[in-house]
């Protein structure tokens, strides 16, 4: 996966242009290969508000299956504002709908999605966060509501640029169809170098 961006500032907005290209691989095979344009629109109404719009175009290729292959236009709007600057309180949700034009009609799919969270930092100078996920996705015969939530704690460590964190992710997907129905419990341990 690779990451380029960059971001011009011309007050109250920040405009945005990202690209990510992404290769994978399952079990040593060639599996999927995304090109992902995302273009942002940031809105910083005063120091304690901020918005923002983020349209997502994906290109994906799927070496096993020719009928997955197509794209993807996302449209996503969030907000993020921040109750008690002390202590780092910020809450957070935001809306986003997208759209998946696959080759074969069985893989098309529209999907509606719902997001809410709150962060803030705790003594030992730990940075707690929580994030509430709901997404109904309207494929032509199946229909699935997925629900997730998760659990972060992070903290610097050894340097400012630093960051360790342990996630808990609980999801849990509802389907008309009994093969797609599942739940999973993801335990996930990170560093992270920010510069």
């Amino acid at each position: 996966m690779g990451q380029f961006y960059s971001r011009y500032q011309f007050e109250p907005f920040v405009f945005g242009l990202s690209y990510n290209p992404s290769y994978y691989w399952v079990d040593g095979d060639s599996y999927l290969r995304r090109h992902q344009l995302q273009p942002e629109v940031l809105l910083i109404l005063n120091a304690d508000l901020l918005t923002k719009i983020t349209y997502t175009y994906n290109h994906d290729t799927y070496f096993d299956d020719d009928e997955r292959n197509g794209s993807v236009h996302g449209l996503d709007v969030d907000a993020w504002l921040t109750l008690n600057p002390d202590n780092e309180l910020r809450v957070f949700g935001g809306l986003g709908y997208e759209i998946n034009t696959a080759r074969g009609d069985d893989y098309e799919y529209g999907c509606t999605e719902v997001r809410a969270g709150v962060s803030l930092r705790v003594p030992f100078d730990l940075k707690v966060s929580t994030e509430l996920k709901y997404h109904a996705k309207d494929y032509e015969k199946r229909k699935d509501d997925r629900y997730t939530g998760a659990l972060t704690v992070s903290r610097k460590v050894l340097y400012q640029w630093l960051e360790a964190g342990l996630e808990f992710n609980f999801t849990r997907n509802n389907s008309n169809v009994d093969d797609y129905a599942f739940e999973r419990l993801m335990t996930t341990l990170s560093l992270t170098a920010t510069y």
